[in-house]
């Protein structure tokens, strides 16, 4: 009887592992793909996450089926002995399709997607997880708002004009896209952005020595023609006034960050923010995710 004990302990295992393994059918809502480092951004439905993952290869956002989203990311594999010389690297295999599987085993995922007609035939390639978190959306972020007309776009493009009320005491007066943007149609997705003073003039610097004097902007305002900063108030007065909205809040390391700590609320684009977070990858800016209370 002896023999049977290894294999009963194999058996034993497999079962395991097996179990561990949840297979889900999901969405992709957000990918980027790119051999060099990059800084990716988490969405959903337009909306910023509040988490920022530098990568290289394919990075992923999945939605799960309980409204949960994942970030995975895959770079390069090694390619079989056949493919070329030896410790030749292929990419990782990348969905063209939103809906996919995914079975997740420890900090594993695996993704797989029909590829033929009558979808039979299937590819596969495994992705390191990330992160799993909370959809952004439970904690009152970014939202979808009707835009002023192109006129009153403005900033990198700065503020909009003076005469634009804001609808709420939670509307920022002032909206950025980013500087080879055109003016923005009315109901185009946007979402807030909160940053302490110490932050923002950070980034701005940054932005600057980036730009090496060139400020031209396809609408409104270049910020660093005129080195404009949005209108300040305390953190505190400011989550008064907006009880029921709850941004990220970016800080500068090491900042002290408490109520009496100076903020400015505005609105970006998609584009904008992306490409802000690619340019100050690395440097001191840093991130506090959207918290309410459920």
């Amino acid at each position: 009887m002896r023999p049977l004990i290894p294999v009963i302990f194999l058996a034993t295992v497999i079962a395991t592992q097996t179990a561990a393994a949840q297979k889900f059918n999901v969405k992709i809502i957000n990918r980027a793909d790119n051999a060099q480092s990059y800084a990716y951004a988490t969405f959903f439905s337009n909306t910023a996450a509040g988490a920022i993952f530098q990568v290289s290869g394919a990075a992923l956002t999945l939605q799960l089926p309980d409204g949960r989203i994942a970030v995975v990311n895959c770079t390069s594999k090694f390619a079989e002995h056949f493919a070329g010389r030896i410790g030749n690297r292929r990419s990782c295999h990348v969905p063209l399709v939103d809906d996919i599987q995914a079975e997740f085993h420890g900090d594993s995922a695996k993704l797989i997607w029909v590829v033929s007609l009558d979808g039979k035939k299937t590819q596969s390639e495994t992705y390191k997880i990330l992160a799993v978190m909370d959809s952004p959306l439970k904690a009152n972020g970014p939202r979808n708002i009707d835009q002023p007309a192109p006129s009153s776009v403005a900033m990198p493009s700065g503020p909009r004009s003076t005469d634009q009320p804001a609808a709420s005491s939670a509307m920022p007066r002032d909206l950025f896209v980013w500087f080879d943007e055109p003016a923005l149609a009315p109901g185009a997705p946007l979402f807030e952005v909160v940053v302490t003073a110490r932050a923002y003039d950070g980034a701005l610097a940054i932005l600057r020595h980036a730009r090496q004097g060139n400020t031209a902007v396809q609408a409104g305002t270049s910020v660093l023609d005129t080195d404009y900063h949005p209108s300040t108030t305390s953190l505190a007065s400011w989550q008064e006034s907006n009880p029921n909205s709850a941004p990220s809040l970016f800080f500068w390391q090491g900042e002290e960050v408490r109520g009496t700590t100076l903020v400015m609320h505005f609105q970006m684009t998609k584009r904008a923010y992306e490409q802000m977070l690619a340019l100050v990858a690395g440097s001191d800016l840093r991130v506090r995710p959207s918290q309410t209370s459920h």
